[in-house]
Formats: C-alpha cells, structure tokens, sequence
C-alpha cells in the first residue's frame, strides 16, 4: 500500500512577487547543489546519484503555476489547495498526497525553492514534507528567506505543527466538499 507523504509551503512575499513566481520557469533540481548531503541522512530503497538528479525535469509544466497544478491535481484527485492571504502578506500551498519518491521530493523541492528569488519581503519562511496522514517524522525541510532556500536536517515543533494545521484545514475542507465518508 502506498503512503505519500503531503507537501506545504508557507512563504511571506508580496501579491505581485508571487504572481512573477507562478509565472516563472520552474527551477529544476540541478540548479541545487544540496541534495547530496540531505539524502546522506534519509532512508530509501536504491541509489541517487549526481547524474540521475541532473537529469530531472518537469516535463511539459512551462511555468510554476503549471508545475504546481499538476502536483496538486495528482493524480487527479484535487487534493491541494493555494491561497494568499492580501492582508498578512502570505502565500500557503498545500497538497495531501504529494509522493512517497525523494525523486519526486525533490521535482517538488526545486520548483518550490526558487520562490527564495521572488521573495520581497523580510523573515524566515518555509517548505516542508510530511507524513501528515500516516504520522511520522518530516521528510524534508526547506528554510526560505529573501535570495535563499536552504534544506535542513530537523524541522522545528513549531513549524510542523504549523504545516499539520495547514493541511488538517485541507483535509477538512476536502470532506467538506465529498463527505467524511468518501475520505
């Protein structure tokens, strides 16, 4: 049985520096050289290498907002959500079911790194993977500031009690909309 992970980003920038980030080619894994060191510590089956992480891309997603798109309609169930919030100034995107592949961990990671560049206002800012529904320790951790997206080994209690609210919120609005049942 298959148990991914669910992805969620919570990033402070102004409205017009996301809609120049949406519209922007999506960053691709090669453009980080981090990846390396951070798989040192994770557990999975088989090996990543260098070569095989410089070969990712995004397949036919021409912008963010396409890359994002298609992550959040995978496969085909609707289970993200993206808002922006006018009044503080912040931007939260979350998707349930993101993957349970650090290939795809990462085709996910780069694209939503590169925020960092449009990123126009001040404070530390972040993305995280997570078990949400199976329970467990984070998968991976992103602290984004202005220029700068930096993976880290632990994701602090607050900010993955942050994301789990974040994406209890989905899961809610989710059975909402089909029923508790349905979920």
């Amino acid at each position: 049985m298959s148990e991914p992970s669910s992805a969620y980003a919570r990033i402070r920038l102004s409205e017009a520096a996301l809609a120049a980030f949406q519209a922007s080619t999506p960053e691709l894994p090669s453009n980080y050289h981090d990846w390396l060191p951070w798989l040192a510590d994770r557990q999975y089956f088989g090996e990543i290498t260098e070569s095989a992480i410089n070969e990712l891309d995004h397949g036919n997603a021409a912008t963010v907002h396409d890359a994002i798109i298609a992550w959040m309609d995978y496969p085909d169930l609707e289970l993200g959500q993206s808002s922006y919030d006018a009044e503080t100034q912040t931007w939260r995107m979350g998707f349930l079911e993101c993957s349970e592949n650090y290939y795809d961990y990462m085709l996910i990671l780069s694209f939503l790194r590169g925020i960092a560049h449009f990123k126009d206002l001040p404070g530390e800012d972040f993305i995280l993977i997570t078990p949400h529904i199976w329970g467990g320790p984070p998968e991976a951790y992103v602290v984004v500031t202005r220029g700068s997206s930096t993976l880290s080994a632990e994701a602090p209690d607050e900010i993955v009690e942050e994301a789990d609210a974040g994406l209890q919120k989905i899961f809610e609005a989710i059975g909402n909309e089909f029923g508790a049942s349905e979920l």
